[in-house]
């Protein structure tokens, strides 16, 4: 409700600097007290990532109630008291145990966070009579694609899905849609969208994920499975390359960094793979982001918004030579967590204005990040490195050179002054 309290963790704070705030005052990017897991594991208590925060009457008496979706699939109150991201619509979670909501869950998150949802304004009217028919059984028809894993299972979940956004979105909203998908998944899948967003990964490669492995010489049709575990540096995998004009299309990836850490706090080490395409699949067509394991970093990011997002972790990743988190200072989740929360806005910022001056919050976080999460090493080689690839007169700026430098080389439609 309006008067529940939260505990919100403060910038760079642990759970032990949690203080209590009104779910009211809540905004995309806060992180408060929640706990993470997934269906073969014990739910950890964890820091949360406020993705979306709405409000509805769902009790139908004129009393506000407040939908909250953090990157977690449960949050707390300060009483000790649980929640779902779908707590407001409890009709969603009939008969649900824990092991099916988690499916749910990650469908929900796919869905905040491609569209940069942060609250109900994407509704016509309000969130009751927008969602209430919608959310009406949607689980199970969830549950079905998910654990069938073919398209024609998600038939029943896509009709659905189509009437809510035709009978209940804004006309933005719908237009986001028809831009979106496609770009996000190519023209040829746009149609079966919601099999995507059921079966797309979220989350990061796990160690027993497969993914399909090029030969030295080979084409995408000498690909064969190969655990991510075993990928190193210059292998090449299937992947999706594009700009935020084109479909992405199937493409042969150079894998630049593999990754070992424990996003999930469960102790089962996942994997970040960047290479040199945005987007990476696995065998069974699961779709990664270079940050797949720091969802935080996505948050309330299309993915017109994710690629220049990607274009600067790979201008990072190939100056710097950077194949691994051997760079950091104790694990990747500790170093890493602070640092990329809010970061990509502060990308987004400095791109898209395209000054030094935009830039001045990116080049603070990044160097505190740089003095407290990094090895002696790494920080000698920025010293080294920024200045004999910017000039010295440049170096302190360098956030915007990795912002707006072109990784790529110029096309024959490049336009030079």
């Amino acid at each position: 409700s309006g008067s529940t309290q939260v505990l919100k963790v403060p910038p760079g704070g642990t759970a032990d600097d949690a203080t209590p705030a009104a779910v009211t005052s809540l905004v995309p990017n806060d992180v408060i007290i929640g706990y993470s897991g997934d269906a073969d594991t014990t739910l950890e208590q964890s820091l949360c990532r406020v993705l979306f925060v709405g409000e509805n009457d769902s009790t139908g008496t004129g009393d506000p109630r407040y939908d909250v979706v953090t990157d977690c699939p449960v949050t707390s109150d300060t009483a000790g008291n649980l929640y779902t991201g779908l707590s407001c619509w409890e009709d969603m979670l009939v008969g649900f145990p824990l092991t099916k909501y988690l499916p749910v869950y990650e469908v929900l998150r796919n869905v905040v966070v491609l569209f940069g949802i942060t609250d109900y304004s994407f509704l016509i009217g309000d969130a009751d009579e927008s969602l209430v028919t919608f959310f009406g059984g949607i689980g199970d028809a969830i549950i079905a694609c998910s654990s069938q894993g073919t398209t024609e299972a998600c038939e029943d979940l896509q009709d659905t899905v189509n009437t809510f956004i035709e009978n209940g979105t804004t006309a933005g909203f719908q237009a986001q849609v028809d831009e979106l998908i496609p770009l996000a998944l190519g023209a040829a899948n746009a149609a079966n969208f919601a099999w995507y967003f059921v079966n797309i990964a979220a989350e990061c490669m796990s160690g027993s994920t497969q993914v399909l492995k090029v030969p030295p010489g080979g084409t995408a049709d000498d690909a064969t499975p190969a655990a991510v575990t075993s990928l190193v540096p210059n292998d090449v995998i299937i992947g999706y390359s594009g700009d935020a004009d084109t479909t992405l299309e199937q493409s042969l990836c150079r894998v630049l960094f593999v990754g070992e850490n424990d996003s999930t706090g469960t102790g089962d080490p996942r994997y970040d793979v960047v290479t040199d395409c945005p987007v990476t699949s696995d065998t069974a067509g699961n779709l990664y982001t270079g940050l797949s394991c720091w969802e935080d970093m996505l948050v309330g990011f299309p993915l017109t918004k994710y690629l220049p997002v990607y274009e600067v972790l790979r201008n990072v990743v190939v100056l710097f030579g950077i194949t691994d988190y051997s760079f950091l200072i104790g694990d990747a989740d500790e170093s890493l967590v602070t640092f990329f929360g809010g970061i990509g806005d502060a990308i987004i910022a400095c791109s898209s204005q395209g000054t030094t001056e935009a830039c001045e919050d990116l080049q603070d976080t990044v160097n505190t990040f740089i003095e407290n999460g990094t090895t002696a090493g790494f920080q000698a080689q920025v010293d080294e490195l920024i200045p004999l690839a910017l000039g010295a007169a440049n170096a302190a700026n360098f956030a915007w050179y990795f912002v707006n430098i072109a990784a790529e080389c110029m096309s024959g439609s490049t336009q030079v002054l």
